[in-house]
């Protein structure tokens, strides 16, 4: 799972929005949060119903809508914030959201924790601190069974163990 708040990355998606693509974009309201683009909307519904707090906006970014050099600058990331900017971009190829909406169950929590680390960014927390965040809601998600405990003591030792 990796994470930015590259703001070179964040002008060049907010760039090719105001470039006037032709494509159809959905947008809709799930729980209370503003989504748009192609989504699965009961995937990110159950991720966004167990964070604490929800996103007022994701916009979903599709890897080929950008321009190359875009694309590969953003091709590991699951989702990112550019600094000053209250939505997240998530990546519609992003291998947690692929994962969440193919086989759901715990993978629709780590895809939870990649929205509840951006947001992180968006109250203006560090990297160091996002990570912290992710760590605590993880290992709450473990007290509550909300994932097996020996699969979630595995992830939280790969969340403690990034640099």
């Amino acid at each position: 799972m990796i994470h930015t708040r590259s703001a070179l990355v964040g002008w060049m998606v907010l760039n090719l929005a105001a470039s006037g693509s032709t494509a159809t974009v959905q947008e809709r309201t799930i729980i209370d949060t503003v989504v748009v683009g192609d989504i699965s909307a009961s995937t990110l519904r159950a991720a966004l119903e167990v964070l604490p707090r929800r996103p007022k906006r994701i916009d979903i970014v599709d890897d080929r809508d950008l321009p190359n050099a875009t694309s590969k600058q953003i091709r590991e990331m699951d989702a990112f914030v550019p600094v000053g900017s209250q939505t997240i971009y998530l990546r519609r190829q992003s291998r947690a959201l692929r994962a969440a909406e193919s086989a759901g169950g715990p993978d629709t929590l780590v895809l939870a924790l990649v929205i509840w680390h951006e947001m992180a960014h968006v109250e203006g927390l560090d990297e160091r601190q996002a990570r912290q965040r992710e760590e605590e809601l993880w290992m709450e998600f473990i007290r509550n069974n909300r994932v097996d405990g020996g699969f979630g003591m595995a992830y939280l030792r790969e969340l403690q163990a990034r640099k």
